[in-house]
């Protein structure tokens, strides 16, 4: 992982990188979510794989942007779900922002397991915040009812977020609450658009255009 992180600083790309290497929000939360680990790291199948992409922690800066822009909402009213949750830094940034009900979904055990570690080590900053942490494939995960925020950060290709938008999508019909999604370095941004039952309120970018990003309304009639 050393290598493959001192090759990417060195690649040119560093600076729209930097947030990998800044360990301020490590050092605020005595936690360890910093680098990147590529897909041949993970501790899981081949198959499991297919369509997945490596894990970067999220930009606090950029998560911050990302729930500004979406409509009015009071946080605590909202369970915030980010599939795709690695080692954790989103969840702790949503506990930030005020949400109560935190739910991270990861498939690879070693990035779980780091998840785990660092949400044991800030319980004690948030203790009206419920943190849930699964181990599972996106495919496979269906989120609670009630109004919901889930984010993915370009986590997988398309061949794993069409599945995963068929099950949000099955859930919305049977409710009539908020369900928003935030869709960060949204690659495949183009597939949500023509399902059509996705309402598109935002697509934008965020510093450069090396981070773009959408934000959709669920609207299942």
């Amino acid at each position: 992982m050393v290598g493959k992180n001192l090759r990417l600083y060195l690649s040119g790309d560093a600076k729209d990188h930097a947030y990998v290497y800044n360990a301020q929000f490590d050092r605020d939360f005595d936690v360890d979510t910093l680098g990147v680990v590529e897909i041949d790291e993970m501790a899981v199948s081949d198959e499991a794989a297919i369509g997945a992409a490596r894990y970067e922690p999220i930009q606090p800066e950029f998560f911050a942007h990302l729930v500004e822009r979406l409509p009015a909402i009071e946080p605590s009213d909202f369970t915030f779900v980010d599939v795709g949750s690695g080692k954790g830094r989103a969840l702790i940034l949503a506990a930030v922002a005020g949400f109560r009900t935190v739910i991270g979904v990861e498939f690879d055990g070693g990035l779980h397991r780091a998840a785990l570690t660092n949400i044991d080590r800030v319980r004690d900053q948030f203790p009206d915040v419920s943190f849930e942490l699964r181990h599972q494939d996106a495919r496979d995960f269906t989120p609670p009812e009630g109004s919901i925020i889930v984010m993915v950060n370009n986590p997988f290709d398309q061949s794993v977020l069409i599945p995963l938008l068929m099950r949000l999508e099955q859930l919305g019909a049977k409710q009539i609450q908020p369900f928003y999604l935030i869709y960060g370095h949204c690659l495949h941004v183009d597939q949500v658009i023509e399902r059509r039952c996705w309402k598109l309120l935002e697509r934008s970018h965020f510093q450069t255009k090396r981070h773009p990003y959408a934000i959709f309304e669920l609207a299942v009639p």
